[in-house]
């Protein structure tokens, strides 16, 4: 129900803008789309390596998990220990104003877990490869262009930030 009205308010988005996103009604049309395929699996591939050496490799050379974390990190961090503790978005007993939720949520798991940096970075990576795909979509969508698709595949696929900003702690 909740997936329906979020792709009825899209669809409406679309009709206003002039957009031709179908994204819901078409869930397989990458996979249908010939020779695209290939590139499609070549695409996510060289993203999910690129995504995944960048930690491992810095994990391996430096020793640990301390280069993860950024200057402020600690400010994302310590509101969600204090929400699991007394339930409460507060640092220092005062509530949290600086910093929304949202990030601090996100690292939930990881701090339940006691596996912070290994899981969220996954999970940063999955998202940054969903990213991907819905680039890739809009981009099936936009135009029928081999050339074109190909190349906004790629470009996202070795787009530096979204390369480098998986492997921090840090929105």
């Amino acid at each position: 129900q909740f997936t329906t009205t979020i792709v009825t308010h899209i669809s409406n988005l679309s009709a206003i803008y002039y957009l031709p996103i179908d994204l819901y009604y078409k869930p397989t049309h990458l996979l249908a789309m010939g020779s695209f395929n290939q590139h499609f699996r070549y695409i996510f591939i060289l993203a999910f390596l690129l995504r995944i050496a960048l930690p491992i490799a810095s994990w391996l050379l430096n020793d640990g998990t301390q280069r993860f974390y950024q200057p402020d990190t600690s400010t994302y961090l310590r509101p969600a220990t204090e929400w699991l503790n007394t339930g409460q978005f507060t640092t220092h007993n005062s509530p949290e104003i600086l910093r929304p939720p949202g990030y601090s949520f996100f690292l939930l798991p990881g701090i339940i877990t006691k596996w912070m940096v290994p899981l969220t970075i996954t999970l940063q990576i999955i998202l940054s490869l969903i990213t991907l795909y819905f680039t890739l979509c809009l981009t099936t969508q936009i135009t029928n262009s081999p050339k074109i698709k190909r190349s906004v595949g790629y470009l996202a696929a070795i787009e530096p930030i979204s390369i480098i900003y998986t492997s921090h702690l840090l929105t």
